[in-house]
């Protein structure tokens, strides 16, 4: 992600469809409707945290709204914490409603449709982050049950996380913070939403643990099984047997892992200028050959074609 944008330099009666087509390049497509007849502005500050992207965003009273048409056209394949500062917003999704309020936030899925409101009587401040799908799917057992799912300021689980969110934000260097951060953002999560059941088995763990490590150094084109047992503290032998609970392999786990990565690069509008060969080689492939195999038979056409249909 880039530095930001904001329409104070924008004419007055080009700010709306400058903001939607901001939006729609650093972020998702949505559709965008200002919520006041006077004239809109709005300003994002934006950076990225590793596989973390945060997004500040300070605009006038809006909805923002993401429906099956944007989700088809879309790169995306990520969940957002929404973390309201000032004013209200309600967000929709899975037939539950999340009302927030400064120090609240909620969970929404970019695969599923959704809307958010922001009903302030002035501009409101709101705190976006945006976290790669894997990133939570092998922290919480079931996300979807979460998503619109308010966890105020207030509460047990808002009390500890709020300010953390806040802190993190802000960091110069918040790359070793991110795992615990994701941590408790899926405990926080889970709780709200009633799903907090039994503690998770030792081989649930175990098999967390061995997913973090892969998603974490899925670059490496030297990963192996081997390798990440080892950093885990398991034998090779337990790392086949725990993926195959799941009916799945370590290696199937790696290649969608670093296929979700590069489908995300390919559609990202600020990486235009990186090379298809380049994105390959940053998630771990060798040969652009292999790369180009893979991605096509796992979405159905090149890297190079689904990259101009963006």
């Amino acid at each position: 992600m880039g530095d930001g944008f904001s329409t104070a330099h924008v004419a007055p009666g080009e700010r709306v469809e400058f903001w939607r087509e901001m939006v729609r390049r650093r972020f998702v497509p949505l559709r965008i409707e200002p919520l006041t007849d006077g004239e809109f502005s709005g300003a994002v500050r934006l950076r990225s945290i590793a596989e973390l992207d945060i997004a500040r965003v300070r605009a006038d009273p809006m909805r923002a709204s993401r429906g099956w048409s944007h989700i088809e056209r879309s790169a995306s394949d990520e969940y957002f914490i929404g973390f309201h500062l000032k004013g209200l917003a309600v967000g929709d999704q899975d037939g539950r409603r999340a009302i927030l309020r400064p120090g609240d936030f909620a969970l929404f899925d970019s695969a599923r449709p959704y809307r958010i409101e922001f009903r302030n009587t002035g501009p409101f401040d709101h705190l976006i982050l945006r976290i790669p799908r894997a990133q939570l799917d092998f922290r919480c057992a079931h996300p979807e049950r979460a998503t619109a799912v308010a966890v105020t300021a207030r509460s047990q689980p808002g009390r500890v996380l709020s300010p953390s969110l806040m802190a993190f934000a802000q960091l110069t260097d918040g790359e070793p913070f991110v795992a615990p951060v994701l941590d408790l953002v899926c405990r926080a999560l889970t709780q709200a939403a009633g799903l907090v059941s039994a503690p998770v088995p030792r081989n649930a763990r175990m098999l967390e643990a061995l997913k973090r490590y892969t998603v974490t150094h899925h670059g490496d084109p030297e990963l192996s099984p081997t390798r990440v047992a080892s950093a885990c503290f398991v034998s090779v032998r337990q790392l086949h047997r725990l993926f195959s609970h799941e009916q799945t392999t370590f290696g199937a786990f790696l290649r969608e892992s670093r296929l979700r990565q590069c489908r995300r690069d390919l559609g990202d509008p600020t990486l235009a200028d990186v090379t298809i060969g380049e994105i390959a080689r940053d998630h771990g492939y060798r040969s652009a050959t292999t790369f180009t195999r893979a991605f096509t038979e796992r979405y159905g056409l090149g890297p190079r074609s689904f990259r101009g249909t963006r």
